[in-house]
């Protein structure tokens, strides 16, 4: 029996089994690269809330303060200008 462009089933099966080892690699290397995306991404959102958490609000309002030339009063909280 013959098929089309393969010649034998033989030749044909031996044909789909190299390609699909390939295409299984290929795969896998894509899912290997997928989750490791997530667990980059899971990691540092996990970084960016213990950094939330860690300083606080008050961190970034002091940073903002200063960048814009003012001076933090620590007891009353408030950004103070000259």
């Amino acid at each position: 029996m013959t098929v089309a462009a393969y010649g034998t089933k033989r030749e044909m099966n031996a044909f789909m089994n190299k390609h699909s080892k390939t295409a299984w690699k290929l795969w896998m290397y894509f899912c290997t690269f997928m989750v490791s995306s997530v667990f980059i991404i899971l990691f540092f959102a996990f970084v960016a809330l213990i950094f939330q958490f860690d300083f606080g609000t008050d961190f970034f309002e002091i940073d903002i303060c200063l960048d814009e030339g003012g001076r933090w009063n620590e007891e009353a909280g408030l950004c103070e200008y000259k």
